[in-house]
């Protein structure tokens, strides 16, 4: 009689266990995968695809101060966290296209760059941003499907 008890227990046990892990596999597998931005992996990728006669121009910091000012953008904008992906707004954003620009050429405006090296900084850090799966391709004309 204690051995069916000790067996019903184990039993029990290993349901109570599975359904966690399936509710939790679940959950999780509803989730985008997370892309982990790196600002330091961002510096060297944008350096490194920057054409030679911007690179030969600009410094490291250059790069840097640009892309963290456009990550200070995205965050203001509740479309970057430092945090969890929870953290990060679930809403349609919808930002105008010269908006981010225009705050990372006011951030920026100190440092020794024209217009032309910001965008180009700024193209590049969009390229690792797909690289690394955080952003997809553009949306077309109609970005909320309403037609």
């Amino acid at each position: 009689m204690i051995a069916l008890f000790w067996v019903l227990c184990a039993l029990v046990s290993f349901v109570i266990a599975a359904v966690a892990v399936g509710s939790v596999t679940g959950v999780q597998a509803q989730r985008p995968m997370r892309a982990v931005y790196v600002v330091e992996d961002a510096v060297d990728y944008v350096a490194d695809h920057l054409p030679p006669d911007v690179a030969a121009q600009i410094s490291y910091d250059d790069v840097r101060a640009v892309i963290e000012a456009h990550i200070a953008y995205m965050s203001r904008r509740g479309l970057a966290s430092p945090r969890t992906f929870d953290t990060v707004a679930d809403d349609l954003v919808v930002v105008d296209e010269d908006e981010p620009l225009a705050w990372v050429l006011g951030e920026v405006e100190d440092r020794d760059l024209s217009d032309e090296q910001v965008v180009i900084v700024l193209r590049a850090e969009g390229e690792f941003q797909r690289s690394i799966g955080a952003v997809g391709s553009a949306l077309g004309d109609d970005p909320v499907g309403d037609e």
